[in-house]
């Protein structure tokens, strides 16, 4: 099964930081791991104090538990400072309706099971 994640790339603020080498991922998990991935979306990509986005669709592979990313060397000062990586996992559309169907029935499960709830009624004692 594929699934959607979200990656952002943050790109440090030094001298010489960006890179144009062609810049690769991989995302470990506890279900194994995705394909080798180049991450590209524009021409300039991994530049200094820069963020970049990508989406892609990889199989799912359960909590994250490490990342393998670098580059390929190729261009001149291809040396590269990555400051941060931010990887968010979004559910599929199936995943989604589950969750829904799932929340209904708990919805159902409560209304049902939970009495009426009336108030006491104040009415005055009988006097004697």
């Amino acid at each position: 099964v594929r699934i959607p994640y979200e990656v952002d790339i943050y790109t440090g603020d030094i001298r010489g930081a960006g890179t144009d080498a062609n810049v690769f991922l991989q995302i470990y998990g506890t279900k194994g791991k995705t394909e080798e991935v180049q991450l590209r979306n524009r021409t300039d990509n991994f530049e200094r104090e820069a963020v970049d986005k990508f989406k892609i669709e990889q199989k799912d592979v359960g909590p994250i538990t490490k990342i393998r990313i670098g580059h390929d060397g190729t261009s001149f000062g291809a040396g590269w400072f990555l400051n941060k990586v931010v990887i968010q996992r979004y559910p599929t559309a199936k995943e989604l309706k589950e969750k829904r169907k799932a929340k209904k029935k708990g919805l159902k499960r409560r209304t049902s099971a939970s009495p009426s709830r009336r108030k006491p009624s104040l009415s005055p004692s009988p006097s004697r």
